[in-house]
């Protein structure tokens, strides 16, 4: 039971993981991409994120449901400047998906602070 759990919390994150690295593949960095030599990511191209590379990972059909996901996970976001609409994780490091096992879904209500 606490196996499926630990399945379940890591599934959003092993997921995005996975998008980032077929998005480089497949030739798709101009919808989504990893940024900051691969310590953050972000979405440069809303509309065909969600037309062609959100379905194909998430149950998610609606932007503002991925970006709520990133939240529950503790994402945080740069809201201003040149970096703005990246989003940042200590834990997602592109070519590292091993990470993404101690990524755990933050409780209802609570948001991780940096001390």
């Amino acid at each position: 039971c606490s196996e499926d759990l630990q399945k379940s919390e890591s599934a959003f994150p092993a997921k995005l993981h996975r998008m980032l690295e077929n998005a480089e593949k497949d030739g798709l960095q101009h919808i989504v991409s990893w940024v900051q030599r691969g310590t953050a990511f972000k979405v440069h191209d809303t509309h065909e994120f969600v037309r062609r590379i959100l379905p194909l990972y998430f149950d998610q059909t609606k932007y503002e449901s991925f970006r709520r996901q990133l939240n529950l996970y503790g994402f945080s976001r740069v809201s201003r400047g040149a970096s703005r609409g990246v989003y940042h994780h200590q834990m997602l490091v592109q070519n590292d998906p091993s990470q993404c096992q101690n990524m755990h879904r933050l409780k209802s209500g609570i948001r991780s602070r940096r001390s």
